[in-house]
């Protein structure tokens, strides 16, 4: 609440918000968890192309997780909030 109150009365800077959504959004579903650095989980695209594969969906080969990855948003998000 203290969080909802700053914001109303804009005392928070964009990172301070962006960690006070984050926070809500674990307490409220801890069930889903969160990717750390909001990094896309390769494993889960492989996944997601099998399954394609196997409902006839895609054919053999299937490509790379990587091609349906596009990792410069993430990199330029992560450097305008002083990370590295």
């Amino acid at each position: 609440m203290e969080a909802a109150r700053r914001i109303r009365q804009k005392q928070l800077s964009p990172v301070e918000l962006t960690q006070a959504v984050l926070d809500r959004i674990t307490a409220c579903y801890p069930q889903f968890g969160v990717i750390p650095r909001a990094a896309v989980d390769r494993e889960g695209i492989q996944t997601i192309l099998e399954i394609r594969e196997v409902m006839g969906e895609m054919e053999a080969p299937l490509p790379s997780p990587e091609k349906s990855v596009d990792d410069s948003y993430l990199q330029q998000a992560i450097q305008s909030l002083g990370g590295g």
